[in-house]
């Protein structure tokens, strides 16, 4: 699904691909919030992707539908009332998947990438000004082609393709010319089941560069960018623990990026710097609470030094692990929570400038406020109620008060729970607001540039985002949800990573070993 302004009345409507009856749904947005009954418009057999642009260069917005059980993308040009002329077909090829759209060729109009799954390729079909588009460039790119993502990755102004093969354990990286067209791929290996992705300078270029944990295959891959698109082999590093989550911090304030690997089979978690050299040095080893399965950064005694905080999802705790400054860490201070805690955030909930948690404990319905004493130590929680199995929380000003607010993932009960601060470190119930099925993993940003803070939820068991769109006064009259080619969603974060001054989503799946980017689509 996807939502935009079709008919030029300032308000949002939809678009939703119905796969089962081979069609799409327009639905036209109401003044009040709500939609008019959906207009049906034929596609191909088995719709799976919608996208929208102006393809024809008349100001406006034209749909182009991806149909997997079918070989071509259904083109249908916009009135700019909200209706669609009859479909055009454009040949690609069957089990067409993914869609992208961007500006390929810098020649004023829209291009379109769509992935290909019965031949395991990415077709670039370059558009004409009336619309059409030119028979597509293919591009092998190995079996199960995944979500395509569009970056300059080499900063000469003309969008890049990155794309990962789950079946190769690869990463591959498409490099434009100036025509639209893509230099042979380079790839870049992986090892087995890659389930977290970190991006962040590992070294002293000031060049991004990707770094992979691989569950399965029991190491982390380091990838460094150089900065023209292409990136030096991989450095791997084997890891005497199975990872089962990480944070990044500058551990020892040499201006790298450092990490915290949680170890759930040992109840540990590990530190491993990075040197001059590009190397991951394993500094050490500090016992946690028992299964350890999330992990923050901080610094919890205001003594500019980044601490830990884990949280132990089997003794019902957190553990808290302060900075030395140089890499290395006292030994835990435990603090107790309610019962199965799966994950926290940290905040300054009650205005003195100290850092506090809220944890979220999916065993007994609640949150566990600990306020800071600024010396690394906490009060006594505080429970307040929350949905069925809350499983994720995420803190921010909601209402624009400059006091923080909680917001709660409800995974049992598909809601979210928004907790109102009042600056004193307490919080008010205000409401809860439905979601996608089963949401295991809480987002924001601002996803309509609207300049206020939005909420996303992602299913790990259904397989969808959901965008619940802020109307700036605690209330959500907007939301979107869409399907994404992950499987089992295991981590996700917002960042724009194409520079477009829009929010972008990353998306790691844990059982097929898959990375997704979503790019912003400018609605």
């Amino acid at each position: 699904m996807i939502s935009a302004d079709f008919n030029n009345d300032l308000k949002l409507d939809l678009v939703v691909v119905n796969q089962g009856d081979d069609n799409i749904g327009v639905l036209i947005g109401n003044v009040d919030g709500s939609f008019q009954t959906q207009v049906i418009y034929d596609v191909g057999n088995q719709p799976t992707f919608v996208v929208s642009g102006d393809f024809n260069n008349d100001k406006k917005l034209d749909l182009a539908v991806s149909n997997s059980g079918s070989s071509f993308i259904s083109v249908l040009f916009g009135n700019g009332n909200g209706t669609f002329q009859t479909q055009v077909s454009c040949e690609v090829g069957n089990g067409t998947n993914i869609l992208a759209v961007a500006d390929l060729n810098n020649d004023g109009i829209l291009d379109l990438v769509a992935t290909v799954s019965d031949d395991s390729t990415v077709n670039v079909l370059l558009g004409n000004r009336n619309g059409s588009f030119q028979r597509g460039v293919k591009y092998q790119i190995g079996t199960n082609p995944p979500t395509v993502i569009v970056a300059d990755f080499n900063n000469d102004s003309r969008p890049d393709l990155a794309l990962t093969n789950i079946t190769e354990n690869t990463i591959r990286i498409l490099i434009n010319f100036r025509n639209g067209t893509f230099q042979t791929q380079v790839k870049y290996a992986t090892e087995e089941i890659p389930i977290f992705l970190i991006s962040g300078t590992f070294n002293e270029d000031k060049i991004l560069d990707l770094l992979v944990v691989n569950y399965q295959a029991n190491s982390i891959s380091l990838v460094i960018g150089n900065g023209d698109g292409t990136f030096r082999a991989r450095i791997p590093f084997k890891l005497s623990h199975k990872a089962t989550n990480m944070a990044a911090g500058d551990f020892n304030k040499d201006n790298r990026t450092d990490l915290e690997l949680t170890n759930a089979h040992d109840q540990s978690v590990s530190i491993l710097l990075t040197a001059k050299d590009n190397i991951l040095e394993n500094l050490g080893t500090y016992q946690s609470g028992v299964l350890p399965t999330f992990v923050i950064v901080d610094d919890f005694n205001s003594d500019t030094k980044l601490d830990l905080v884990v949280v132990n999802q089997k003794d019902n705790s957190v553990s808290v692990l302060l900075g030395n400054g140089d890499g290395t860490f006292q030994n835990q201070s435990s603090f107790r929570t309610g019962t199965r805690p799966v994950s926290v955030v940290s905040g300054d909930f009650d205005n003195d400038k100290k850092v506090d948690l809220a944890v979220t404990n999916f065993g007994n319905q609640s949150i566990s406020v600990l306020l800071g004493y600024r010396n690394g130590t906490f009060q006594s929680q505080r429970f307040y109620k929350t949905g069925k199995s809350p499983s994720s929380v995420i803190a921010l000003d909601l209402n624009s008060d400059k006091i923080t607010d909680l917001i709660v993932a409800n995974q049992g009960e598909s809601t979210i729970s928004v907790l109102i601060g009042y600056g004193n470190g307490s919080f008010h119930d205000l409401n809860k607001f439905n979601t996608n099925k089963n949401p295991g993993l809480l987002l924001s940003g601002d996803f309509n540039n609207d300049r206020i803070v939005d909420i996303g939820t992602i299913s790990d068991r259904w397989s969808s985002f959901c965008m619940l769109i802020s109307g700036g006064n605690l209330s959500f009259p907007y939301q979107k949800t869409i399907s994404i080619v992950i499987t089992s969603p295991s981590d996700a974060i917002t960042y724009d990573f194409n520079n477009d001054g829009k929010i972008d989503i990353a998306i790691t799946g844990e059982k097929d070993n898959n990375l997704g980017v979503y790019l912003h689509q400018g609605n």
